[in-house]
C-alpha cells in the first residue's frame, strides 16, 4: 500500500532519526489527494511508516483527528463525520 500510494502520488515519505522522543531510524510520511468515493479526505502528516514485509502506516490519531467517530457497536460500523 506505502508504494502504491507514494507512486500514485498521494504518499511522500521522508527519513526521520527519532520517533516518540527516543533515537531510532524510521519513516515518515504525509498522505494527501486522498479520497472515499466522492468523499475526500483530510490531510495527514507525520504518519509512521514501517517498510518490510507489509508496509504498514500507521494512520491513527493523524487520521481520525479530522473526524468525530460515532460507533455503532451492534452493527459493527464506524461513520466519520467531519469536524
Amino acid at each position: 500500500m506505502k508504494s502504491e500510494l507514494e507512486h500514485a502520488g498521494y504518499l511522500s515519505v521522508r527519513q526521520s532519526n527519532y520517533l516518540y522522543g527516543s533515537c531510532e531510524a524510521h519513516q515518515r510520511g504525509d498522505a494527501k489527494g486522498l479520497r472515499h468515493g466522492q468523499q475526500a479526505l483530510a490531510e495527514m502528516h507525520n504518519l509512521t511508516c514501517k517498510p518490510g514485509t507489509q508496509n504498514r502506516i500507521g494512520l491513527g490519531y493523524q487520521f481520525l483527528k479530522h473526524y468525530v467517530s460515532v460507533w455503532d457497536y451492534q452493527n459493527r460500523t464506524l461513520t466519520l463525520l467531519s469536524r
